[in-house]
């Protein structure tokens, strides 16, 4: 299931379970204060219920592992881990309550592309509710940015941490979203359609009270990318069944709530992906009802928890290989991650873009990913096209 939804349900869950067990012995309104407690986060005269320890950091990257605090590895050099999880680090940064990931810098414009989940945007977002949402491909300078990613600042703490000040995101490119799928928070939208990629720009926002941002300011945006992969072709990648890759994302639930957060996945191949969706189906685990799509999507043998939507997959090279979406449930199997693969990311993309007018695509391209003979490091940024889309090519 979406992790807005799985946020929810599980702490109804356990709230009901509270009240269930300590209503004979409690007056209704402390009951009523027990659900309060987990769905509100907090109803004055009400008790808490104690927080789950912080797991403990895994022995290595090796094999699949539980979620782990990726803050607390980075205080720690020595650890097997350290170095994978240290070159991604400013790679990942949370959107409004979930994450999302920097996929690329190379582009003309200098701006990077982020990658995250549509359903934690919400109903709305790209249109209508209950309305078939087409896949468009728009021009990020004539876009209204909105100040929800924070992206990580070296300068806070030992480890680093995530800035203070919003930076804006710029639409750019939707896939289709099917009315079916349209509504209810978006808690039904299948991988293929719950992926996005946006536009940032080197603004800084307050947060309280929120800021306006000023249409989009082509150039560079400063991030920690120590390895320089979001510039090094590829910049993304297609996994192979088996291949060990890295989870990153800022949990919002849970025992690493608000903490920056990694586990340790193996890519499924078609055939484990099948079997683990029916044995899911088995145990009427929401995913079991989700068939496997292979073209859009990996499923992982992984760690993750609500608040990740939209945070990335990472191969040992340290290129994007997916887009995180969904999570199983079932306790008695190993939990899978749904994520959106980057290949099926870029080729939508790429599909959209040459699907434009010639106008229309220069305007565009500026902030398309180039490839090496195209990539031109003298290209002046006061040489960047910005005029509009036709409105055919944008709605």
């Amino acid at each position: 299931m979406t992790f807005t939804q799985t946020t929810y349900k599980i702490r109804l869950h356990t709230c009901l379970s509270l009240t269930l067990h300590t209503c004979p012995l409690l007056i209704v309104h402390t009951c009523l204060c027990l659900i309060g407690i987990c769905l509100f986060q907090g109803i004055t005269g009400c008790v808490s219920v104690a927080p789950s320890p912080t797991p403990s950091l895994p022995v290595n990257c090796d094999e699949p592992t539980s979620l782990f605090s990726a803050t607390e590895l980075l205080t720690q050099a020595e650890h097997d881990c350290f170095p994978w999880v240290s070159d991604l680090r400013g790679r990942i940064a949370r959107s409004g309550r979930a994450s999302a990931s920097i996929w690329t810098r190379r582009t003309d414009a200098r701006n990077p592309l982020i990658t995250s989940a549509t359903h934690a945007l919400g109903v709305g977002w790209f249109g209508p509710e209950n309305t078939d949402i087409p896949a468009t491909l728009r021009d990020p300078t004539m876009e209204s940015g909105v100040g929800r990613i924070f992206l990580f600042d070296e300068s806070i703490g030992s480890s680093g941490g995530v800035d203070t000040l919003a930076t804006p995101v710029f639409n750019f490119f939707n896939p289709d979203i099917p009315a079916s799928e349209n509504n209810n928070s978006l808690i039904n939208i299948l991988p293929r359609n719950d992926f996005f990629v946006g536009v940032i720009d080197r603004q800084k926002l307050a947060t309280t009270p929120a800021q306006t941002p000023e249409p989009l300011v082509a150039g560079e945006v400063t991030l920690s990318d120590p390895v320089g992969t979001t510039l090094d072709i590829p910049t993304f990648a297609d996994p192979s069944p088996g291949d060990i890759v890295l989870l990153l994302g800022f949990p919002g639930e849970g025992s690493l709530a608000g903490d920056f957060a990694a586990s340790v996945g193996r890519v499924l191949s078609d055939e484990e992906a099948t079997i683990a969706v029916a044995n899911l189906a088995l145990v009427d685990d929401e995913e079991g009802g989700i068939a496997y799509d292979a073209e859009a999507e990996m499923i992982l043998e992984a760690d993750a928890a609500g608040g990740m939507s939209g945070g990335g997959v990472f191969d040992k090279d340290r290129r994007q290989i997916g887009v995180i979406v969904r999570v199983s449930e079932a306790v008695n199997l190993p939990t899978y991650v749904r994520a959106v693969r980057m290949s099926f990311v870029v080729a939508e993309l790429n599909d959209a873009f040459d699907a434009l007018a010639t106008e229309a695509q220069a305007t565009i391209r500026p902030f398309i990913e180039t490839s090496t003979e195209q990539m031109m490091s003298t290209t002046p940024i006061s040489t960047i096209p910005v005029s509009t889309i036709p409105m055919s090519a944008a709605p």
